[in-house]
C-alpha cells in the first residue's frame, strides 16, 4: 500500500494569527540539497514542490472519495491554502463539513474557524461557537482559545442559549444520537 500523503501541515485555524499568518505551509526557503543533474534554483524548487503538492492532492482526493475522514480534512486544508489545487474556500468548507460529520476533530475546529471568520461560508458566530466548544470539550486547547474569542463577540443571552444547546447535543451524543454540523448554512446544528 502506498504511503499516506502528508502535504498540509497546518489547518486554516492554525494559520489564523501569527502562527503562519495565513500563508501557505510551504516556505520559500531553498532546498539544501541540489537536484540531481545540476544546480537547483528557487524556480526549480517551486516547480518540484508544486508537482509534489498536485500528486499529493490527487492521492488525498482518491482517499477522501472512499470515505477517509483524515483525507477529507487534509483536502479541506489543501483547498484553503491552495496547495496542489487553486485556493477555494467554499470547497475547503465542504470538505471540513464532510470530515466533521465523520468525527474528525481538526476538521471540526477548522470548520468552526471558517464560520467565525466567514471564510468560504456565511459568517455565523453561533455555529462557530458550538463547533469550537465541542472541540474544546474533546480536549483541544486551540479550539478552547478560539471558542473564547468567539464568546467575546456574543451577547450573554446568546451564550446562555448556546450553552444549553451544547448540553443538549452532549446528551444526545451520549445516547448514541450525535448531532452533525450543518449540512447547509440555514441549518443551525439541531437537524444535522
Amino acid at each position: 500500500m502506498s504511503e499516506s500523503p502528508r502535504m498540509p501541515e497546518r489547518s486554516p485555524a492554525e494559520d489564523r494569527t501569527g502562527e503562519g499568518g495565513g500563508a501557505p505551509v510551504s516556505s520559500d526557503r531553498q532546498s539544501q540539497e541540489p537536484v540531481a543533474g545540476g544546480d537547483s534554483g528557487p524556480q526549480d524548487d517551486a516547480a518540484l514542490r508544486l508537482a509534489r503538492d498536485r500528486a499529493c492532492f490527487r492521492q488525498l482526493q482518491a482517499r477522501a472519495e472512499q470515505g477517509d475522514p483524515e483525507a477529507m480534512y487534509l483536502l479541506g486544508v489543501c483547498y484553503a491554502q491552495g496547495r496542489g489545487v487553486a485556493a477555494d474556500q467554499t470547497a475547503a468548507v465542504d470538505w471540513f463539513k464532510k470530515a466533521t460529520v465523520l468525527g474528525h476533530l481538526k476538521a471540526k475546529i477548522s470548520l468552526g474557524y471558517c464560520y467565525a471568520s466567514g471564510k468560504g461560508v456565511k459568517r455565523d458566530l453561533e455555529i462557530a461557537y458550538i463547533l469550537l466548544r465541542e472541540a474544546a470539550d474533546a480536549g483541544d486547547r486551540d479550539a478552547f482559545e478560539l471558542a473564547e474569542r468567539v464568546a467575546q463577540r456574543l451577547h450573554g443571552e446568546q451564550l446562555a442559549r448556546l450553552e444549553k444547546k451544547i448540553r443538549q447535543r452532549r446528551i444526545l451524543a451520549r445516547a448514541g444520537r450525535p448531532q452533525a454540523p450543518p449540512a447547509t448554512d440555514e441549518i443551525v446544528l439541531e437537524n444535522g
